[in-house]
Order: structure tokens, then sequence, then C-alpha cells
């Protein structure tokens, strides 16, 4: 099935790209909750639910992206299993980490390409992880193979594929 795509100048993940991050995590996504943040067309959350994710928070600022991850949502039957926030990402992170309810899931985000504000909801989201979300969780980040993820934590697992860059964190419980 088609989806719709999102509006304007959004930078879509490719089909390429959603290959290679679904199958690293290959079963992982099974009934765990799946945050799609930036989430633009909605496809990469769209794609978790349909690979068994148990639910899906999709969360994008921009009212028309809003929009065409509604109809997605519709036309793929997966609205009953999905909830979308329109809202900034950096002004939900405590919201996402409160959403996951202390289950281990999935966070996913794609922002745009060598934006700094991005970069530090990132990092804040990292150390909001450590502190708040279940051991198990992972967390995603797609980002240009240019970009310096300097200040970040060292993920335990990168991908490149052409151009763009998958690198991921998970939490460890304390020891």
């Amino acid at each position: 099935m088609q989806l719709e795509r999102a509006p304007g100048k959004v930078r879509p993940t490719t089909e390429r790209v959603r290959q290679g991050l679904f199958s690293s995590l290959g079963e992982a996504v099974d009934g765990r909750p799946f945050v799609d943040l930036y989430a633009g067309s909605g496809a990469v959350g769209i794609e978790a639910l349909s690979r068994g994710a148990s639910r899906c928070l999709f969360v994008e600022r921009a009212a028309e992206c809003v929009r065409v991850i509604k109809e997605n949502l519709a036309r793929t039957q997966l609205a009953a299993r999905a909830q979308v926030w329109r809202r900034d990402v950096g002004r939900a992170i405590e919201d996402v980490v409160d959403w996951l309810a202390d289950e281990p899931g999935i966070l996913f985000a794609d922002p745009p390409y060598g934006d700094r504000h991005a970069q530090q909801v990132w990092s804040a989201l990292l150390s909001l992880a450590s502190e708040r979300l279940a051991s198990g969780t992972l967390l995603v980040l797609e980002h240009s193979v240019r970009e310096d993820l300097y200040g970040l934590p060292k993920p335990s697992w990168q991908r490149r594929v052409g151009e763009t860059c998958l690198s991921r964190w998970e939490t460890r419980p304390d020891v």
C-alpha cells in the first residue's frame, strides 16, 4: 500500500534505510511500544506497527504532516494502536518518557539533518533514558554520515546506508 508522503521540504526516511533499521532490530519490534520522533509521514512508525509493535506514538510539529500521519494510519487500518501528538519534540521528551510507562520500547528519531537543536534534544533524551527508561529500551537516531555526534555517548551499534547513518543506544540495568 502506498502511503501519502509528507508535504514540503520534509526529507523522508528512504525504503532502503527503513529496511536497514528493521533488519537490525529484528524480533525486538514485536510486542514493544515504538516512538517515531520527527515523524514526517509516519512511515517508520507505521512499519513498526505492521511488524508487531504493540502501540506507536508519533510526534510531529507540522500540522500538515500530522494530517498525513492520521490519513496514513486510517489507510493502513492501524489507527487503533497509535497516538499522534502535534508537538515540538524537544518539549515532548518528558511526556514521551512517561508514555513508555516503564516498558522497554524503541525510540526512533529522524530529525532534520544538521539541526543543532535536534542534537541537543537527543542528548537530553539519552540522559533521561539512562535514568528513567526501562532496561533494554533501544534508541535509534537517523543522521547524515557527515554529522558529528560530538558530545553524545558512543553508540552501541551503527550502520551506514549510503549517505545516511543509523546510530543505536540501549539502556542497561544499573549494576
